[in-house]
């Protein structure tokens, strides 16, 4: 990934959901794992390039809090195969 300055990093991350309602996670969500990866995937690195290398790691929380938000809305609005 590219930050705001140019730099190059890479970034390793987990990430865990949990599934609230099985029924619409199966109708409305044609693959719920890939979906998932997708939409963080897609969220960090849209928050890694709006920042300096070293915005990152002294926001490592902030980016974490901001991302597991995001990734929660997401879900719910994914596209509906």
């Amino acid at each position: 990934m590219i930050t705001a300055d140019g730099a190059t990093i890479e970034i390793g991350a987990d990430v865990y959901f949990r599934v609230c309602d099985a029924v619409l996670s199966v109708t409305n969500i044609q693959d719920l794992n890939y979906s998932t990866r997708v939409i963080c995937q897609t969220s960090l690195q849209k928050h890694i390039a709006k920042k300096n290398l070293g915005d990152i790691e002294n926001d490592r929380q902030t980016i974490t809090n901001s991302l597991q938000v995001l990734a929660m809305v997401s879900l719910l609005l994914t596209d509906r195969h």
